[in-house]
């Protein structure tokens, strides 16, 4: 092998790491947009059983209030 031939390779190795390093990063980016995800369907789902709560007070509340007139 001669010196030239080397050095292509050893350029074709150090492309292949990049490009390696540069898959890993967008896994890395996608297992982070995924986390975001998750926690905001989180969020939205407790902000949604906070609503239901508040309603079903108030419901209660109403009813309680209709129950209370009758007696």
């Amino acid at each position: 092998m001669t010196r030239g031939e080397e050095k292509e390779k050893e350029k074709e190795k150090e492309k292949e790491e990049k490009e390696k390093e540069k898959e890993k990063e967008k896994e890395k980016e996608k297992e982070k947009e995924k986390e975001e995800k998750e926690k905001e369907k989180e969020r939205r789902g407790e902000e949604r059983r906070g609503e239901e709560r508040r309603g079903e007070e108030r419901r209660g509340e109403e009813r309680g209030g209709e129950e209370r007139g009758v007696d």
